[in-house]
């Protein structure tokens, strides 16, 4: 696993390219980086009425739906699969980056109940 992962990984960015699509995919993860910082701004005012924990878990199930399980599919079932299905992983880049950081600090936040009732 050592070896073997971190090789998988590179061998899959091994690819003949040329500098448009390079500036193509870059342009991709921009706006991927964009769409998940303003959908997280946007998902914790749309859901303001609520008290914070549950806004809280409203914002990031608006946020990182799981595009992986059904974006990606339903985007290769549309379109030809083989030009779709980098530029749709590329998006999801952000996606991960998001999920496994700021989701991961909101959604381990004490519950404010629970921190009342430990003190």
């Amino acid at each position: 696993m050592v070896v073997a992962l971190p090789c998988l990984a590179f061998d899959g960015f091994m690819a003949d390219t040329t500098v448009e699509q390079v500036k193509t995919q870059a342009a991709i993860l921009l706006v991927g980086f964009l769409f998940y910082i303003i959908l997280g701004i946007v998902a914790k005012y749309f859901y303001i009425k609520y008290e914070q924990d549950v806004r809280d878990t409203l914002a990031m199930c608006t946020v990182f739906a799981s595009t992986t399980f059904f974006g990606i599919p339903v985007v290769t079932a549309l379109f030809a699969a083989g030009q779709t299905t980098l530029p749709a992983n590329i998006f999801n880049i952000p996606y991960r980056v998001f999920l496994y950081s700021l989701g991961f600090i909101v959604m381990s936040k004490p519950v404010q109940g629970q921190l009342a009732s430990a003190v």
